[in-house]
């Protein structure tokens, strides 16, 4: 039997909490431009959808997640960005 075949391992996130985790993906997917433009509008969405399989409810508006966004482009920080979402983007 190879190394792995029949075990399953569970996935450990390297964050403590959902938030975290979100924006180090907004994060990522804004400052590394997938698309060709709305990476910002992207990189929300993607967050956003995430933190709800997450089990969260996300109660930002797409308008006030896309301006977040645009700040990570202009140099926000990660961490600062999951407090941010955190606070304004949870019920």
């Amino acid at each position: 039997m190879s190394p792995g075949a029949g075990s399953c391992r569970r996935w450990a996130p390297s964050s403590p909490d959902a938030h975290h985790r979100a924006a180090a993906l907004l994060h990522l997917l804004v400052r590394v431009s997938a698309l060709e433009s709305r990476n910002e509008l992207f990189g929300a969405a993607v967050a956003a959808a995430y933190l709800t399989a997450s089990g969260l409810t996300v109660t930002v508006e797409a308008k006030e997640a896309v301006a977040l966004a645009s700040r990570v482009r202009d140099g926000l920080g990660v961490r600062d960005l999951a407090a941010e979402i955190r606070r304004d983007w949870i019920a």
